[in-house]
């Protein structure tokens, strides 16, 4: 193949993409494995059959969803290809296929949440104990993405104004958060502690590590499996870890569970949610709904009023 090589057509398909709004963090990673394994093979054009070895072979843990997935990526990648290598053939959709399936998360209760936070705040280190009850407790009333709520700098905390600036979210966006003024007391009592504890940090970043500098996914994920576990919160639907991002569907699944329990107009205020979570469109916000026992429960008590009520004005 003439031309750019196999490496720089990747990185530029990775950086025209991200100029578009995604982020590829997993993409990136897998196709730059795929690029490494061409390398190694000597190969410099993308063929159905080469993709499939890559796939399959080099997967580890050898799941049918990770081959799957990697065949996406390669998919997405030699359609790009296709158009500048006549030499490069695209995987057939049905390649290596995998059917997608939602994880059914674990929707936390308001005391499991505070139980979380409770036992943050037993953390060794004086720094975490701090922050973490404080980045959960966000995660909770505002359904903010993990990653928006790491990027946080104290520029982006308008206690005045009572509103979170997430800056560079999914798809590129921004978007004000309004925050509660017990939500904005409590990010008030936590700066002046992280303060007094680090008042050297290297950072402008809200949330910190032990370091001073931004906390960082990997340390958030291990430290909430340990206060998972901690707080004896058993396992997600089906045996899986409960997530971090399960506070997110626990905020969408809770907000629109009260909202039945008020008897507001759901289908009114879905559009709301969307745009105070950062989604597109409500049907974006219908992923995270689960029919949890208490929102199935108030559904039925509106349909049970609306008949009720229907059946008495016929009378």
């Amino acid at each position: 193949m003439s031309g750019p090589t196999l490496r720089e057509q990747a990185a530029a398909y990775v950086a025209l993409r991200r100029s578009l709004g995604f982020k590829l963090d997993s993409f990136a990673f897998e196709l730059d494995a795929m690029v490494n394994y061409f390398e190694t093979n000597g190969w410099d054009a993308v063929t159905p059959d080469r993709c499939a070895k890559w796939a399959r072979e080099t997967a580890r843990p050898v799941k049918d969803a990770t081959v799957a997935y990697r065949m996406r990526v390669a998919r997405c990648f030699a359609r790009h290809m296709a158009a500048v290598d006549p030499s490069c053939r695209v995987p057939r959709s049905d390649a290596l296929r995998f059917p997608v399936s939602r994880r059914t998360p674990r929707v936390l209760t308001a005391r499991e949440v505070e139980a979380l936070a409770a036992h943050a705040t037993w953390l060794r280190d004086d720094l975490p104990a701090v922050v973490y009850p404080v980045l959960i407790r966000l995660a909770w009333v505002t359904g903010a993405r993990r990653g928006e709520l790491l990027a946080l700098d104290d520029s982006d905390i308008d206690l005045a104004g009572r509103v979170a600036h997430i800056k560079d979210a999914k798809f590129g966006k921004t978007r004000d958060v309004p925050l509660h003024p017990t939500t904005c007391q409590a990010l008030e009592r936590y700066k002046s502690r992280r303060d007094d504890l680090r008042p050297d940090r290297p950072t402008a970043a809200l949330l910190v590590n032990t370091l001073g500098r931004r906390l960082g996914a990997s340390s958030v994920e291990r430290t909430f499996r340990a206060l998972v576990a901690a707080a004896a919160l058993g396992t997600a639907p089906g045996g899986g870890r409960i997530h971090f991002h399960d506070l997110r569907h626990s905020m969408i699944v809770g907000t629109i569970t009260r909202w039945h329990q008020d008897r507001a107009d759901t289908q009114a205020l879905l559009p709301e949610l969307s745009t105070f979570v950062g989604h597109r469109d409500p049907a974006s916000t219908y992923w995270y709904v689960t029919g949890t026992a208490e929102l199935l429960g108030r559904v039925k008590d509106r349909l049970e009023a609306f008949e009720a009520a229907g059946q008495g004005a016929a009378a």
